[in-house]
């Protein structure tokens, strides 16, 4: 069951995760957070590296898919942005926007990757599913209240994780993961 907390790879930003390893790995479509992975919290403009990321990502053959907790409107703009799909809604860490971004994406859960900022809805959510889960740092700490409180039961979890050997070597620092 810890094991559904564990993401397979951890990287301090999505910008740092090669496409061909991914593709190496057997991954052929990716689901994209959206806050403080592609986005700072609350913003709508997608940071130039991002851009340039997900146009490599595209280029190497992966298929991309944005799925987000956040509202359609603002979620469909940052999406348009990359020119990928998008789920908004999604209801992580629950199946339903992960179901709908992998019919979107026409692969099966074993050719899909998750990458975000969240351990208790990204990494949850896609270990759930059977996904190839990458956990970034977030790009901001600003964040909605919630989150806020995740970030405290998400740094006592990977704490834990970590005294009994199950979290991946390459954790980013803890003290980055907790709220202001």
């Amino acid at each position: 069951m810890f094991k559904l907390f564990c993401p397979c790879r951890v990287i301090p930003a999505i910008i740092e995760m090669v496409p061909a390893e991914l593709l190496g790995r057997g991954i052929r479509g990716v689901i994209l957070d959206l806050d403080n992975t592609v986005v700072p919290w609350g913003e709508e403009e997608v940071p130039p590296a991002h851009l340039a990321w997900t146009a490599r990502a595209k280029e190497c053959g992966l298929k991309l898919c944005l799925v987000s907790n956040s509202r359609a409107r603002r979620t469909e703009k940052v999406a348009r942005q990359l020119a990928v799909p998008w789920v908004s809604w999604a209801l992580k860490p629950l199946g339903r926007g992960f179901f709908q971004a992998m019919k979107i994406l026409d692969v099966s859960p074993l050719e899909i990757a998750v990458i975000g900022d969240q351990l208790l809805t990204d990494v949850l959510g896609g270990n759930r599913q059977g996904f190839y889960t990458v956990l970034v740092s977030p790009l901001s700490q600003r964040e909605f209240i919630t989150t806020k409180f995740n970030r405290v039961v998400e740094a006592l979890a990977i704490r834990w994780l970590r005294t009994r050997g199950l979290w991946p070597e390459q954790m980013p620092d803890v003290k980055n993961r907790r709220p202001e």
